[in-house]
């Protein structure tokens, strides 16, 4: 009975401090610059939370459907409620915020008020969905304090191999509390931002990244929050030029992030492995749904082909394999560019030496821009040998060679014809692979791909 007493004390006094904090806004000492502070504050002690307490894997009932189910980078709501009680930093900020409320109010009550208003900014939430951080789990009750939550900061955090990949999104650390912005308006806010970085940390040519000077700068912090606005943005209105420079520059921008905070894929013995799921492993966030580099590269960019990586594809025959977005329902398969220009290869940046350079696109100049990327692509890796009486061999880039060949053409010669045609038939190259792709035998050899960074990390 007494601890039943003291619960309900302590919701009485959470329901003071909800009362409290909601009239906020309409109260003239606690309006919308007040609710912003406490924003920031929560949002600080989220950020110092996530580094105090280490998330674990843990097991748990999922229902008779799926018995066990493996909820990753949870930690405890009493562990949540502990660290809120011995952070003077944050109960001080309350206390100034709502001055009212914290004299009327237990510790637990304001405990639970501060974590629930945590979980209502999304900066926490209950692993399942379903639990509430209320004064059972504060104070324990039936082992309540053992329910799994996950800190949006956790969720978020990119992985390293072999690990799985994040709960969440690279630019879901924080929701995005703005309204929803015009697709248009927020790409060229972020074209602008990233050519803010482009301009301090990328090399005059687009071949070499400074990622550890990006690391620390102010202009990638702001970058960073400029993100989180697609989460809410709508591609709709963009038309098809608009969409593919779109995602070319999105991909770029992904990989530019994930380099940043998670380092390259591992060279040596599991170089392989890793590389294979670098990139699934880490998203974004666009229009509620996640996309990840192979999503944008494959599913979106690619017209919804399956991957070089498939069975399909490996073993010769690629429409074997589904692309990334196989099941109908996907609201992804609306961004699917149909037909898709392969040229967009030429524009894709993996982080490696021998990716194509980084460059900024708009549907504006959008073919201008992707026949220039094609010339200087095929210009620096492409080479034509003696012509003999066996025909020509053609070295050329693995992407037009081996991994992507389906997408240039059925056989060689339709290959070479298509680098002619990028190269321009009437520059020197572009008449030697033009003449090439007429002659019989003329067969395509690959160069050897470097994969190692280019940049320093």
């Amino acid at each position: 009975a007494a601890a039943a007493a003291a619960t309900a004390a302590a919701a009485a006094g959470a329901r003071s401090v909800r009362a409290a904090t909601s009239s906020a806004s309409s109260s003239s000492g606690f309006g919308a610059e007040t609710l912003d502070l406490s924003y920031a504050v929560l949002d600080d002690a989220a950020e110092r939370m996530s580094r105090d307490l280490t998330p674990r894997d843990l097991w748990t009932f999922g229902g008779w459907r799926r018995p066990l189910h493996l909820e990753r980078r949870v930690v405890f709501g009493k562990d949540i409620a502990a660290w809120i009680a011995r952070d003077e930093k944050t109960t001080r900020a309350f206390s100034s915020l709502f001055p009212d409320a914290d004299s009327r109010v237990s510790d637990d009550a304001k405990i639970v008020s501060i974590a629930s208003r945590m979980c209502e900014l999304g900066l926490v939430v209950s692993a399942d969905g379903s639990r509430a951080l209320d004064e059972r789990v504060v104070r324990d009750e039936d082992g309540a304090g053992s329910i799994p939550f996950r800190l949006a900061d956790h969720a978020a955090a990119p992985s390293a191999f072999p690990k799985a990949k994040p709960p969440a999104a690279l630019n879901a650390r924080r929701r995005f509390r703005g309204p929803a912005r015009d697709a248009r308006e927020v790409a060229a806010d972020l074209r602008l931002r990233i050519l803010k970085l482009h301009d301090s940390f990328l090399s005059e040519n687009g071949s070499f990244v400074d990622y550890a000077g990006m690391r620390d700068s102010d202009a990638f912090r702001e970058y960073l929050r400029a993100a989180e606005s697609l989460q809410t943005v709508s591609l709709q209105a963009l038309t098809k030029d608009e969409k593919t420079a779109f995602f070319v520059n999105l991909y770029n921008a992904l990989v530019v992030h994930v380099t940043v905070v998670a380092g390259p894929p591992h060279n040596g013995v599991w170089g392989f492995f890793d590389r294979l799921s670098y990139f699934d492993r880490h998203a974004y966030e666009v229009e509620g749904v996640t996309y990840t580099c192979d999503d944008i590269e494959h599913g979106c960019l690619r017209g919804n082909q399956p991957s070089a990586a498939s069975i399909g594809a490996i073993v010769g025959f690629p429409k074997l394999s589904r692309g990334p977005f196989a099941n109908p329902n996907d609201p992804r398969r609306r961004n699917a560019i149909v037909p898709f220009d392969p040229r967009v290869h030429f524009a894709l940046n993996c982080g490696a030496k021998s990716c194509p350079p980084i460059r900024l696109y708009d549907g504006d100049n959008l073919e201008t821009q992707l026949a220039a990327a094609a010339a200087a692509f095929v210009e620096s890796e492409t080479s034509v040998g003696e012509f003999g009486e066996d025909g020509v061999v053609v070295n050329a880039s693995k992407i037009v060679g081996d991994w992507y060949k389906w997408d240039f053409g059925l056989d060689d010669a339709a290959r070479v014809a298509a680098l002619a045609a990028y190269a321009g038939e009437e520059t020197p190259l572009g008449l030697e692979l033009a003449r090439a792709a007429q002659t019989p035998g003329v067969v395509i050899a690959t160069r050897e791909y470097d994969w190692d960074l280019n940049g320093t990390a």
